[in-house]
């Protein structure tokens, strides 16, 4: 007989473009849902879950997406029966012992992972994608990337695209992209204002960008 232990990990925001096919991008941890609907949203990850193991699935890390209908309702939108490297980059700022490499690892070893706390730390998780295809290097400022390293508020995803190449498709089911960009902060507003800045350093071509960040802050 097996046991199966459950851990619940962190609820994340998207933000929404109504005018896109894909309406939906990004993650922002932590959530700014009040604690009432975040405790729906476990609720709707348990029972999902526990039908996941009685049917027999083990591989130790699934994230779900649920939407919050106007009417206050709650539905499934997408069950990953995978980890997540954009969420677990967000994760390591906002939330302590919530990594993947952390859950597989104690789990392996048969320690009882302790549960996430939040640190007080904002991250945002972006695709920074756009609605044509060119050199990549035509649409983003590499040197700027390089720059931004040394920003400890600052991460990147890469897929193996360089400036100079010819590309005949970017990476990502909902639009073309290339690069992802990670930004943390104190406050909600300081991790926003940080991806505002990095994006004016970095896009070469604001007007093609799929979803557009607007400095408002």
């Amino acid at each position: 007989m097996t046991t199966a232990i459950l851990f619940t990990s962190c609820i994340t925001d998207q933000t929404r473009f109504d005018d896109l096919d894909a309406k939906f991008t990004t993650c922002i941890s932590p959530s700014s849902e009040p604690e009432d609907v975040q405790a729906r949203m476990y609720a709707v990850y348990d029972g999902v879950m526990d039908r996941m193991i009685r049917l027999g699935f083990n591989h130790g890390f699934t994230n779900i997406e649920v939407f919050k209908m106007k009417d206050g309702q709650l539905k499934i939108c997408e069950v990953n029966a995978r980890g997540s490297k954009q969420l677990s980059t967000i994760y390591k700022a906002s939330h302590t012992n919530v990594t993947q490499d952390y859950v597989y690892l104690t789990a392996g070893l048969g320690i009882r992972p302790v549960l996430p706390t939040e640190t007080g730390r904002y991250g945002i998780s972006y695709p920074i994608r756009f609605r044509v295809l060119d050199r990549p290097g035509n649409l983003v400022d590499f040197d700027q990337i390089e720059k931004l390293k040394q920003d400890p508020d600052v991460a990147f995803r890469l897929t193996v695209a360089g400036p100079d190449d010819d590309v005949t498709s970017f990476a990502g089911s909902a639009g073309n992209h290339f690069v992802y960009l990670h930004t943390y902060g104190d406050t909600r507003e300081a991790m926003i204002r940080k991806l505002a800045d990095a994006m004016q350093l970095l896009v070469k071509k604001p007007e093609l960008l799929t979803y557009p960040i607007h400095y408002v802050i």
